[in-house]
């Protein structure tokens, strides 16, 4: 089995972080977590806000519990807020079905964890993370 190594979960959020200050966003948390769902690396930059570092776990946990983006989710979601609701409550609160979300991928293809980022406009973090990801030799579901 495929393993998410802390070293590739800490470019992931260092490479987030960078891009995140090229599109001049309000200050991010980046969670990456293992395909277990435990947190692997987690980034939150001076001056975040306290509850995007959880707002990032809750997505990253969204993305890997679904099997799919929190993006893609959201979307497929729309008209059932109860299932979303109920997923929050199954997952303890730890679930966030809003964009910033993204599995990701070995070079097999594995699922070896999810990233979430949160802090800014949900567009901007999305591609800030798929160009993050992408910096640490994984893909997502978009590559």
């Amino acid at each position: 089995m495929a393993r998410l190594k802390l070293n590739d979960a800490l470019k992931v959020c260092e490479a987030a972080l960078q891009e995140a200050r090229k599109a001049e966003l309000p200050p991010q948390s980046v969670a990456v977590i293992d395909e277990g769902a435990q947190i692997t690396a987690l980034m939150r930059e001076d001056r975040c806000a306290r509850m995007r570092s959880d707002m990032a776990v809750a997505k990253a946990n969204a993305a890997l519990g679904m099997g799919v983006s929190t993006a893609v989710f959201e979307e497929r979601s729309k008209h059932r807020p109860g299932f979303v609701a109920s997923l929050s409550v199954m997952a303890n609160g730890n679930f966030a079905a809003t964009p910033g979300g993204m599995l990701v991928y070995d070079a097999d293809g594995d699922t070896v964890g999810a990233v979430g980022i949160a802090g800014g406009k949900d567009e901007i973090g999305v591609d800030c993370l798929r160009k993050a990801i992408a910096a640490a030799g994984l893909t997502t579901d978009d590559d």
